[in-house]
């Protein structure tokens, strides 16, 4: 797809977004469905589903585990090779979720993505697993050094996570976006 200079960019986008949605819920639903409550995490689940993505469109990815089954990964866009130059953009997704509770007072089972009203309800719907299968949805799109991570252990710290992958495994980037929804996290309309 070829960006034609005389629209508007946010249209532009969005257009290319909603001719990949029905993607974009599959992609959710997959990532809802693996059950990665931090503690204990089981991130691998997810990083399984994220792996297969990358590996059908021969996205090269790596996998880093601190920790057995912690697994964090990155595919990398554009290819680490191709612009050694070319500023690196990283955004990661995490792919662990807080615990449903142990009663699980859930009408539903959490770890079973269900759709309704236009909207998909379960466990990282909204915290982080939709976002991530959106990026996925966008390694398509974007171009030049994009590394798009999946990563363990948010919902505990990072330190398995993040940290680990900037602090021990020499993952570099220029600028970074992170689209998380909790804490009253708000909007960025420009550079901070």
């Amino acid at each position: 797809m070829k960006y034609d200079t005389s629209n508007n960019l946010r249209e532009f986008i969005g257009k290319y977004l909603r001719g990949e949605e029905k993607e974009i819920v599959d992609l959710a639903c997959k990532l809802i469905n693996t059950k990665t409550e931090n503690p204990p995490g089981n991130e691998i689940l997810a990083a399984r589903v994220v792996a297969d993505f990358f590996q059908s469109l021969q996205i090269p990815y790596e996998l880093f585990e601190k920790t057995k089954d912690r697994t964090n990964i990155i595919g990398y866009i554009g290819g680490r090779d191709k612009q050694p130059s070319a500023p690196a953009l990283l955004v990661a997704c995490h792919l662990d979720v807080v615990p449903a509770g142990d009663d699980w007072n859930w009408e539903r089972n959490p770890f079973e993505a269900w759709r309704e009203d236009g909207r998909i309800y379960g466990r990282g719907s909204s915290d982080n697993k939709g976002q991530m299968a959106s990026m996925m949805a966008v390694a398509r799109f974007l171009k030049g050094q994009f590394l798009l991570a999946g990563v363990a252990d948010e919902e505990r710290g990072s330190a398995l996570g993040l940290e680990y992958l900037l602090n021990e495994c020499g993952i570099k980037a220029d600028y970074a976006i992170i689209p998380d929804v909790a804490h009253n996290i708000y909007q960025i309309k420009h550079t901070q």
